[in-house]
């Protein structure tokens, strides 16, 4: 691990920035996070998953114009954003974190300072997020994701199990994006040093962060939109893309189930999610004419002591059963084609 600048002395914030391959879009995100006007020191951790194009170079780039501030750190093999994305934070100096993806960018200069403000006059508060935009490469479209007038003001103080419960399901509102706001570092660093594994050992990192702060205490939603996420364009998922989105919610399952466990939360409080999850899975068997798909996540719910309804179970026989599998997967196949056909170039 390549470190190099480490001037700031107390940096009140550390803002972790994970990089690989993206030297379109990396100096955005930079760029966004200096444009900041604060009353009070901060640094960049900027950490480069051993990119192999021109990210690298733009890392450098910034960090000899700004050497004060950005501490850039190099892996010298690449780890998976996971894992690069909790080596930075173990190296944060700072009363509280924020982060951008190399690939995303915030809005506003005021965001930090407004960020640490209400912090500071909220000790119970372990984390703030706010409103967020999606951008379409495409299209060139945005979306405003939270529509917050829709929701219950009580909704935007989320903290104990209801809450952890909801964010497990993806049902709770506003949906708490850590990336949109900032969190104290110390109570979740020490809570990631009894529970390391919980946070390395799987596809993301955001979902464990807001359910550790919502178990120490409180995570307020601000009415305020501060970050861009960007999206590309939709396709047909071919075989690797379908193996992808699998192993992601195949690992999403044993994430909520880890989580669950680790607060002492009831686990009959997670059956929504697990069918909704695995007619999800039911889908994935399908599209790739894997039923070992299928057999995975059943084990893994049986695993964890789930039942599954009558449907669920029949759904589960078809998609494994050695004669209708194939007839299934046939259909299923001539289906996407015209969905695709009809549907998606109309979108585009």
């Amino acid at each position: 691990m390549n470190d190099n600048g480490n001037k700031i002395n107390k940096p009140v914030v550390s803002v972790i920035i994970i990089t690989y391959n993206q030297e379109d879009t990396i100096a955005q995100a930079i760029d966004s996070v200096l444009l900041q006007k604060v009353d009070f020191p901060y640094e960049i951790i900027l950490a480069d998953d051993a990119s192999i194009d021109r990210t690298s170079a733009i890392c450098e780039h910034y960090q000899s114009r700004f050497p004060d501030m950005i501490r850039y750190v190099r892996n010298k093999k690449n780890k998976g954003a996971v894992k690069n994305y909790f080596d930075a934070f173990c190296v944060c100096r700072g009363e509280y974190i924020a982060d951008c993806a190399g690939d995303d960018f915030w809005i506003g200069e005021s965001r930090l300072q407004e960020q640490v403000e209400y912090m500071r006059e909220h000790p119970a508060v372990m984390m703030v997020h706010a409103n967020w935009r999606v951008y379409d490469t495409i299209t060139g479209n945005f979306t405003l994701r939270a529509r917050d007038s829709r929701y219950d003001p009580g909704e935007k103080i989320q903290t104990g199990e209801d809450s952890i419960i909801k964010l497990l399901h993806q049902r709770g509102t506003p949906y708490v994006i850590p990336a949109t706001g900032i969190y104290r570092f110390k109570p979740v660093y020490e809570f990631y040093g009894r529970h390391t594994a919980l946070f390395r050992d799987y596809l993301c990192e955001d979902i464990q962060l807001a359910a550790v702060c919502m178990h120490l205490g409180e995570v307020h939603y601000l009415d305020r939109e501060t970050m861009v996420y960007r999206v590309g364009r939709p396709s047909v998922s071919n075989q690797w893309d379908t193996e992808k989105a699998f192993r992601f919610s195949i690992d999403m399952f044993r994430l909520r189930y880890a989580l669950a466990r680790c607060f002492n939360l009831d686990m009959s409080r997670l059956k929504p999610y697990s069918k909704k999850q695995f007619a999800l899975i039911m889908r994935y068997s399908v599209r790739a004419g894997k039923g070992e798909y299928a057999r995975e996540a059943y084990r893994l719910i049986k695993e964890n002591s789930e039942s599954l309804s009558v449907c669920t179970r029949l759904l589960y026989w078809g998609v494994t059963d050695k004669v209708l599998s194939p007839v299934i997967y046939f259909l299923y196949g001539k289906l996407r084609k015209v969905y695709h056909l009809f549907v998606i170039k109309n979108k585009l």
